[in-house]
């Protein structure tokens, strides 16, 4: 899960030799551990993982609504980044809540005095932050896919400047100093990694992540029209949301995001990056063609303009028909 900061997988080094699985867990039951098992699934694995915990767990995978079940009320929310378990210390703090921030809240209030330095013009020395040279590629980045984890942090910069130092006051000294102590643990999900509690919840910035790394060619490359895609496997990812869907013992809610990662494992299965699809964008590349972002918005546009004119042809069908039997029975 850290191989974003050049971690390797020390195990590939060393010669074959035989191989002992761990496939249970007394940590949690096999409900739950049967919706992890969909990661371990597109990293190809073939062994089922057992959950022998005596409660098979609660798996919530949407959003509360009235008459449905009593709101979730976890004790630990797991988020994909530093900021979004600062946005979620504000919140528990809105709500009344006192959070413990596992590895403590310095780092939080860290990044959040390095933001405010590039703000103000600064060249902050935050691992994070280091490649921006100015506030306004930050904004930028903020705004990207790879950066929308910033956005919301992004905005309370610069909409509560004036409140910046109450609020990295609030990280260093209002926050438990034990989990004991809180009353809602708050965690980066890479920090989780080892820690389990009984109920937890999966945080927005999640929404982020993806389960694979998706690779666009055109059918008929001449006209720049046709355009398909492939998938593989984002094995960090796989990873990483393996470790946090198995951290609960006994609840988990994962806000909808179960649904849209089961979505991905079925492109993973359905369209793979083959070797044959790796030589046509090569040669396509080589080429100089690129399927580009307007491209894309074409493709989908046409696409849409099609499954509207086809509705149209089947109410208008309808119609005809209904007209018809009428003509017969008349």
């Amino acid at each position: 899960i850290y191989l974003w900061r050049g971690a390797v997988n020390a195990m590939k080094a060393f010669p074959e030799f035989t191989r002992c699985s761990l496939t249970e867990s007394w940590r949690f039951g096999q409900n739950i551990a049967d919706h992890a098992q969909m990661f371990l699934n597109a990293k190809g694995e073939t062994r089922r993982l057992i959950g022998n915990a005596k409660n098979p767990g609660d798996v919530r995978d949407g959003f509360d609504v009235p008459g449905g079940p009593a709101p979730f009320l976890p004790d630990a929310v797991l988020c994909r980044s530093n900021a979004g378990v600062i946005m979620s210390a504000f919140r528990a703090f809105q709500e009344g809540q006192r959070p413990y921030i596992v590895g403590g809240a310095k780092a939080a209030a860290d990044l959040l005095e390095a933001l405010d330095t590039l703000r103000n013009g600064g060249k902050p020395w935050h691992q994070e932050l280091q490649l921006f040279n100015n506030w306004e590629e930050m904004v930028e980045f903020s705004e990207a896919p790879d950066g929308g984890n910033y956005k919301p942090y992004v905005s309370f910069v610069e909409k509560r400047r004036q409140e910046l130092p109450k609020v990295i006051r609030f990280l260093k000294e209002g926050t438990a100093k034990t989990p004991e102590d809180a009353d809602i643990v708050l965690s980066t999900m890479h920090k989780a990694k080892g820690l389990e509690w009984n109920r937890v919840h999966i945080a927005d910035d999640v929404e982020r992540m993806s389960l694979t790394k998706r690779f666009d060619y055109f059918e008929n490359p001449d006209a720049r029209t046709g355009i398909r895609s492939a998938y593989r496997i984002n094995e960090e990812a796989a990873n990483l949301l393996y470790v946090t869907w198995t951290r609960a013992r006994e609840a988990i809610d994962t806000k909808g995001f179960h649904g849209v990662f089961a979505d991905q494992a079925e492109q993973l299965r359905d369209r793979p990056l083959t070797e044959d699809i790796k030589n046509i964008i090569r040669e396509q590349r080589k080429n100089g063609v690129f399927v580009e972002k307007e491209d894309i918005i074409r493709e989908e546009r046409n696409a849409a303009i099609a499954r509207e004119d086809a509705a149209v042809r089947d109410d208008t069908a309808v119609r005809d028909d209904a007209i018809w039997d009428k003509i017969r029975e008349g």
